[in-house]
């Protein structure tokens, strides 16, 4: 009979194993100690797809290749703490996602965090410490459109010179969310996106982002502050989408923004002691920029106000006679098995939303925007979804009369993160024509009924909305 501190790590623990779950690892060995692998690797070569391998406090010398559906976790109380240490790179390249919580990665002339390959391969990392010693944190160079990387809640420090925190290259969609990112040596290097989508929402970050090939970027309700070196902040030569949202920039003597391909910006603010601001070859299409600093030149070769078509500007005054389309609404009452096996449910069609304002009556109470003029106009939207039971996935559409666009998102299961919960963000931007309207239709797939709550707010905490403004007429 094996007892709880015995050692299984030579194979699978058998029926009448005592542990209080199947995969703890303790570097520190097995006996006595209340694990029963002494290694990230052993427990990770007996796991298989649906397992979670809880690790003990440590330092962990080793590199580890994490398989598809296996959660790799560190004790709630320790990730807050950073007990558990990896030091070595981790990385994934089978098909199908994994997810790694809590742990503090540091590794000196490799990359901590590697996404690779060519398979559809999706890695979530959440309440992680990331530490940049001489090569990129995080690595993602997986050539499938279907894989990404999506980092949560995390923080991350660069401690050499002429080193990034992140370098991606791979071909598909990936997420930095609610993050924060020191530069404690102050690096000039700049993070790289050369390929592929990101997203970096509600985070903050220390050191430069250029962008360059066919990559697109989304920037929403974050801070790029490059102001203690000196350095552009955000240079944008990829040849996608790129759009910055409610971001704050600081780049000290530098200009801030250097574009030589397309951005479309709106409520910037800027904080620049450079003769130009904002500089490039390329164009910026814009909306409100709060220029902060000394300086408020916009140099580039095109120039495109997003509001002048409508209304009128002034960059030192209100917006005045506005008729910019507008709005913001949120869902107040919870939507219960709404939707779980796939079925899709639209946004206020049986729980009317709440209109928290709408500059030209455009949005409905029941879900339906309908464009006033021709243009293009930017949607965002955001579900929470509870009482997930198994692995979900979230899908949230943007449908119009004749075509639609879907946004998908990944949620884990309650054995992977031990939570009920998973949010679906989806962001749009769409050619409307004069009284063409737009639904929003959730899809939650991945339970055996219909069993996920949408979940309802309120106007001070809200957790399921969407937003949507005119770019362009």
């Amino acid at each position: 009979m094996s007892q709880a501190g015995q050692n299984n790590s030579g194979g699978t623990p058998s029926s009448d194993d005592l542990h209080v779950a199947e995969f703890i690892v303790n570097v520190n060995g097995t006996v006595g100690t209340g694990a029963n692998y002494s290694s990230i690797a052993s427990a990770m070569a007996a796991a298989s797809s649906g397992d979670t391998i809880f690790v003990m406090p440590g330092t962990y010398v080793e590199n580890v290749t994490i398989k598809a559906g296996i959660g790799l976790t560190a004790f709630t109380c320790d990730s807050l703490i950073g007990n558990v240490i990896l030091n070595g790179t981790l990385t994934f390249s089978e098909s199908g996602n994994a997810a790694v919580t809590g742990i503090q990665f540091l590794n000196s002339g490799a990359p901590c965090v590697v996404v690779s390959g060519s398979n559809p391969s999706t890695l979530y990392l959440k309440n992680a410490v990331l530490a940049c010693e001489f090569a990129p944190a995080i690595s993602y160079t997986n050539s499938n459109i279907s894989s990404g990387i999506d980092i949560y809640d995390s923080s991350g420090d660069v401690r050499t010179s002429n080193t990034e925190f992140f370098s991606f290259s791979g071909s598909g969609n990936s997420l930095i969310s609610n993050c924060y990112f020191t530069n404690s040596v102050l690096s000039t290097e700049s993070n790289t996106l050369t390929s592929g989508n990101l997203v970096f929402d509600s985070s903050t970050i220390f050191s430069p982002l250029t962008t360059s090939g066919t990559s697109s970027l989304t920037i929403e309700n974050s801070v790029i502050d490059t102001s203690q070196i000196n350095t552009i902040s955000l240079t944008i030569g990829s040849s996608g989408t790129n759009l910055a949202e409610e971001v704050i920039i600081n780049s000290g003597s530098a200009s801030a923004i250097s574009t030589s391909q397309t951005l479309v910006t709106s409520f910037l603010t800027i904080n620049s002691s450079n003769t130009n601001a904002i500089t490039g070859s390329g164009t910026i299409k814009y909306g409100t920029i709060d220029f902060t600093g000394s300086s408020s030149t916009i140099n580039t070769t095109t120039q495109t106000s997003l509001v002048t078509k409508i209304g009128s500007l002034s960059l030192n005054s209100p917006l005045t006679n506005g008729k910019q389309p507008c709005f913001s609404a949120y869902l107040g009452t919870s939507v219960t098995n709404a939707t779980g096996n796939g079925t899709p449910y639209l946004l206020g069609s049986t729980q009317a939303l709440t209109i928290l304002f709408d500059n030209t009556g455009s949005m409905s109470t029941s879900g339906v925007f309908t464009a006033p003029v021709t243009g293009k106009y930017f949607f965002t939207c955001s579900v929470l979804f509870l009482n997930a039971v198994t692995a979900n996935v979230g899908q949230i559409s943007f449908i119009t009369p004749t075509y639609q666009q879907n946004t998908y998102f990944f949620g884990v299961s309650n054995a992977t993160l031990g939570i009920g919960a998973f949010t679906a963000h989806g962001n749009a931007i769409l050619s409307l024509t004069s009284g063409q309207t737009l639904t929003f239709e959730v899809v939650g797939s991945g339970e055996a009924a219909n069993t996920l709550t949408i979940q309802g707010t309120t106007a001070a905490s809200q957790n399921t909305w969407i937003d949507g403004y005119m770019l362009v007429a």
